[in-house]
């Protein structure tokens, strides 16, 4: 059982988790590095957003056999899904970067590790791009 310390009234609460609320998804991701950048190129950043979600998509969709792509659906409509899934063996890029020590989007690019957030947040309908997030200190006009 995992601890969790609250700062309001400084004494350990014990968290529960009922392991039916979670499902892992050990899916087999070989030869998804190769393949991504065989399809997004060298990755310049030149590349339309909108277009490198797509294309990020429809690799991320290749790799899901029929079973997680139901286990994703039910996830995001049936009431008695899971409250968390948990995708293993995803493969990152070779160097990653220093996690940023202020708020904020980092400088650093690491196109498969970012295709495959976006690419797995578009399966979830997700309908995320840079252009629909407000900017770093903006409020989005209502």
């Amino acid at each position: 059982m995992s601890q969790i310390t609250s700062p309001l009234k400084h004494h350990q609460t014990p968290l529960r988790v009922n392991q039916p609320s979670l499902q892992c998804l050990d899916l087999s991701w070989l030869g998804f590095s190769e393949e991504f950048t065989q399809v997004m190129g060298n990755c310049d950043w030149g590349i339309e957003p909108e277009v490198f979600i797509s294309k990020a998509h429809w690799l991320v969709h290749k790799q899901m056999t029929v079973e997680v792509l139901r286990v994703i659906e039910e996830f995001c409509f049936a009431p008695n899904a899971p409250s968390a899934l948990l995708f293993k063996n995803l493969p990152v890029d070779n160097l990653l970067p220093l996690t940023p020590k202020t708020s904020g989007a980092s400088a650093a690019k690491c196109p498969i590790s970012e295709g495959l957030i976006l690419g797995i947040g578009r399966c979830f309908g997700q309908p995320f791009t840079p252009h629909s997030a407000p900017k770093s200190g903006t409020q989005r006009k209502q």
